[in-house]
């Protein structure tokens, strides 16, 4: 078993470069001219400061260290963004190790780990900016070292990214999740590293070793992927004692690389990899992988890592740690060399504080465990002496995910035989192995919905053995009175899962991550150990009574009958039909097709309306729901003259936008083209080139018309032009000629833009949609005050700390995302796909990616070529999923779409927004009718979202209580006002 050596009684390095009452900025010194030392007003404490003028020069504060080659140090700041300030970045770490860190105007401690180089030169400390507007000021600087300290098997030490299973030894690591140098595979290095990448130019290097324990490998293929290329090529060695090296392969792009390694290595206990830049050259890569062949089968066995710091503990003293299933073993020892048994005590620190006493004697060791639902509440534990305790960091390193694991939440209904029965609010991720809550959690299932809504619960199963038959069904739901629900009002799914392989960013983690919802099968099996949540999905119809509804949930398992109670209760109220948030989701009916087995367009219009229902129940609005719709037109090319024939669109108009209820659509004008920062299509009608007299003559005829039957017809507040995606600045005088000719010859036409307002476009964008993390709030009530709107987008960017689509990220963040979009007055949410269920790049035609079994949204378009594998991350764009039995056979299918746990909490934020809405809607009538009052203040302070829900984009309740609660605030309001109305 693996011992660390962090507590052999060497005294590791701890450089405390802040103390108590100093002024610790001193020894810094200023990088350009844009950076002063400050005192904050309220603790007298000296601050750095730096201000940003939006250019592209970094400004930065600096403090000369030496680090010690292959230590692991722990830097700690505490920074904050002025207000009205804004950054692309923080620059926090040293000139060899970088971490670009999101900021804002509230204060926080911000962690990074790093592994300093073998070069023995002078380094340097940096804090700086990145393309900032304003002032960002900095508190709290400390510097220690730390020693990690790998997962332990019997034998085996694996740490992060490593792991065993039947097919070998594997290595991962992609280090957009890691943001660190610091893996456990490093040997020696002189190579930089920037967030997530490492950066290799003139001769610097890396060294791996790869090594599991004792086990002799026997044949093995590295890869890596290029992400930056600047010049020159990258060599690639291997060997198998870390002296004499075999030449690999060599990377001279950007691309995927992979090799298999010499047989002549094999076979081998240890193989190093060497990863070197040749002179006047630099590249880049983010993602590291060697795969092995061992001799023998092993159990699944994924490496941690723990962390240890504040080494000033008893001498001899050794620690290992281990896991099985979900507890962790602490493996306490004292070496041979110590004299005299020694009294520990270990103190666990979470919500709350438990000590334990422990004594050990030389040459025993002591296996302490820490059980499973203290792993999520553990922040630090503290080895050693009363007057001397060594401290141990937890930094996430027990649990597979703290998201997968969290057993903070839940209620206990019963255990029947072997099976235990709970549930939890829908905006929960139910990790697949976590431990039911404990019985003192007890109580009755419950959903508080309006009428027309939708509300989801969910009911856990999870047997303690295999079971070979389970049903779930429904019964009847009545009030005392005997008013009945319709049995179709509550409906069953199943909540699927899907095997994360590659994490999005540094909040996901490897394994079974909840996410699809099928309809849940008539008969299923429960295996051991696992849960199995069922999505209990009510919908109240506007017509149906308030008041509470019971009824039961019956479980047949392996013959015997369990019924559990449910009460709904319906508040007196509706929520409109219309949604009030403009949506515009990407769906792209050629997947459909393709998914679907048609070979053309016979009868796609049936599978299509069955996406475009599920949409609509979502109150979601696709981009296209027209597509087979289409406005047909002909140009004269002797009268320049445009002939459209709108019958085919009014009548889709009809049937879809007004039909559907939605509140958007992109209306494709011809003539224009699809463009992007990547390329921009020709614009020509009728052979004339956007260049000629005839061209403008032909547009202005046809877009004119278009305007006048778009107003006709009532659907200008609906339609937008959306032809041009994320341009950058090179783009924009193309972009204005282009907007400028649609508003002279239409100007009633709404032309929308993904990007955010910038000076050279005002005047040419009626719908600004910038990307979550460059939306700029004063700017946009300026914008806004002269009549445009603005919509924001999420996408594979940003990532973490902001909310995400992502599979592999917490529940709640879609349905945060419309209460920061009402938090900040924004008009309309917008995502660019929800069925991107395959990547043409990595999967060419006619290959077909199933999404549920991968995940990953694999990049397509911007520059890559076929077969290339690069990742936007888990969902991204992926928001429901095709059918399961379009994967059966190649015969035409029509059936709906399957919605995902992210679909759901996108329309559980949609209603939020309603509730809120309605708040603001029935206030205005009140205070009209009736003048302000108490109440009326009351009811606009729950228009205000509260910061326990969130306190700014990147700061913000992963747990969804606080929504719930004030959902429920805002339904008895709604009730309060419309009596008084009434």
């Amino acid at each position: 078993m693996f011992k660390s050596s962090a507590f052999s009684g060497i005294l590791l390095l701890a450089l405390v470069v802040q103390a108590l009452g100093a002024d610790w900025t001193q020894d810094w010194e200023l990088i350009g001219n844009d950076g002063r030392r400050v005192i904050d007003s309220q603790t007298g404490e000296t601050l750095l400061s730096l201000q940003g003028h939006g250019d592209g020069e970094a400004v930065y504060w600096k403090k000369n260290m030496i680090f010690s080659p292959g230590t692991v140090y722990q830097l700690t700041v505490k920074l904050a963004l002025s207000p009205g300030s804004s950054a692309d970045a923080v620059l926090v770490g040293t000139d060899f190790m970088n971490s670009d860190i999101k900021a804002d105007s509230v204060w926080k401690e911000q962690v990074i780990h790093f592994t300093a180089p073998h070069d023995g030169r002078q380094h340097f400390l940096r804090l700086g900016l990145w393309r900032a507007f304003g002032e960002c000021r900095f508190s709290k600087v400390e510097l220690c070292a730390v020693t990690p300290v790998p997962q332990t098997r019997e034998d085996l030490s694996l740490g992060q990214g490593e792991s065993l299973d039947d097919q070998g030894y594997h290595v991962f690591y992609l280090f957009d999740n890691i943001s660190s140098n610091t893996v456990n595979s490093l040997e020696a290095f002189d190579a930089a590293f920037n967030t997530n990448r490492w950066d290799l130019y003139s001769g610097k290097f890396l060294t791996l070793r790869h090594q599991c324990g004792r086990l002799r490998q026997l044949a093995g293929t590295i890869a890596l992927h290029v992400i930056y290329y600047e010049a020159g090529r990258l060599d690639v060695e291997a060997s198998n004692n870390g002296r004499v090296w075999k030449r690999v392969g060599e990377c001279a792009s950007i691309g995927r690389f992979s090799w298999k390694l010499p047989d002549a290595l094999f076979p081998a206990v240890g193989i190093w990899i060497r990863i070197s830049a040749r002179q006047n050259s630099r590249l880049q890569f983010n993602e590291y992988a060697y795969d092995s062949d061992i001799q023998g089968k092993f159990p699944h066995f994924s490496g941690q890592t723990l962390l240890l710091h504040d080494q000033t503990i008893s001498p001899g003293l050794q620690l290992s740690w281990e896991k099985e299933d979900k507890d962790v073993y602490l493996h306490l020892s004292l070496s041979d060399s110590v004299a005299a048994e020694k009294n520990m005590t270990v103190r666990l620190f979470g919500r709350q504080t438990e000590t334990r006493e422990v004594s050990l004697t030389p040459g025993n060791e002591k296996r302490l465990k820490i059980d499973a639902r203290q792993l999520n509440d553990l922040r630090q534990m503290s080895i050693g002496h009363k007057q001397n305790m060594g401290s141990i960091i937890h930094h996430q390193v027990f649990t597979d995910s703290p998201i997968l694991d969290d057993d903070q939440f839940g209620y206990y209904i019963d255990t029947v035989g072997d099976v235990d029965l709970w549930w939890c609010e829908g905006t929960h991720k139910v990790g697949r192995f976590r431990q039911p809550p404990a019985p003192a959690s007890r109580r009755e299932m419950e959903i508080w919905l309006a009428k027309n809504e939708y509300e989801p619960i969910q009911l856990i199963l999870r047997s303690r053995r295999n079971h070979g038959a389970c049903r779930v069904t429904c019964g009847l739901f009545q009030r005392k009175d005997g008013s009945k629900l319709p049995l179709n009002n509550i409906k069953l799914y199943q909540v699927d899962y899907v095997r994360v392989k590659a994490p999005t960013d540094k909040l996901g983690s490897l394994g079974w991550w909840p996410d699809p919802l099928p309809a849940l099968e008539s008969s299923f099996k429960l295996q051991e150990s696992h849960n199995y949540p069922i999505w209990l999905l009510a919908y109240i119809p506007p017509s149906s009574p308030a008041g509470d509804y019971r009824g039961n949930i019956q479980i047949e398992i392996d013959g015997q009958v369990i019924q559990v109670p449910l009460m709904l209760h319906v508040w007196d109220f509706t929520l409109p039909n219309e949604t009030h948030l403009k949506t515009a989701f990407g769906l792209y009916a050629s997947l459909i097709q393709r998914y679907h087995h048609f070979a053309n367009q016979d009868r796609l219009d049936e599978v299509l309306e069955l996406y475009l229902q599920d949409f609509a129940r979502h109150r979601i609005s696709p981009f296209d729901p027209l597509v087979l719709h289409p406005v047909k037109t002909k140009f004269d090319p002797e009268t320049l003259t445009a002939q459209i024939d709108f019958s085919v669109f009014d009548a889709g108009y009809e049937r879809y936008v007004r039909g559907y209820g939605f509140n958007s659509f992109r209306f494709t004008l011809e003539g224009i083209g699809w463009s992007s920062v990547f390329s921009h299509q020709p614009r020509t009608l009728a052979g004339y080139s956007s260049d000629s007299k005839e061209y403008d003559r032909l547009f202005s005829s046809y877009c004119s018309q278009v305007g006048e039957h778009l107003s006709h017809l009532g659907a200008l507040s609906q339609a937008y032009l959306y032809w041009f995606d994320e341009p950058e600045p090179k783009d924009y005088p193309y972009i204005r000629q282009v907007m400028t000719k649609i508003h002279q010859a239409a100007p009633q036409l709404r032309r929308m833009l993904t990007e955010q307002p910038e000076v050279e476009l005002y005047g040419a964008v009626d719908i600004w949609c910038p990307i979550l993390d460059r939306f700029q709030p004063e700017v946009a009530v300026q914008r806004q005050q002269l009549g445009e709107s603005l919509w924001w987008y999420i996408c594979t960017n940003p990532k973490e700390p902001y909310v995400g689509m992502f599979i592999d990220h917490s529940a709640v963040e879609l349905r945060t995302w419309i209460w920061q979009t009402w938090q900040h007055h924004v008009d309309g949410i917008l995502i660019w796909a929800a069925n991107y269920w395959t990547s043409p790049v990595a999967f060419p035609a006619p290959l077909l990616q199933n999404p549920y079994l991968d995940p990953m949204s694999y990049r397509s378009g911007q520059g890559t070529s076929h077969g290339e594998i690069s990742y936007w991350g888990n969902g991204d764009g992926r928001l429901i999923y095709p059918p399961k039995a379009v994967f059966e056979n190649n015969i035409k299918c029509i059936q709906a779409p399957v919605s995902s746990f992210r679909w759901e909490m996108l329309r559980e934020g949609l209603e939020d927004y309603e509730y809120l809405w309605m708040v603001q809607y029935l206030v205005r009538q009140v205070e009209a009718q009736k003048g302000h009052s108490k109440l009326i203040q009351e009811a606009k302070a729950l228009l205000i979202v509260p910061e326990d829900i969130s306190r700014s984009l990147i700061d913000f309740n992963k747990s969804p209580q606080p929504i719930y609660l004030r959902r429920k605030e805002l339904a008895e309001m709604i009730i309060h006002l419309q009596k008084i109305l009434q």
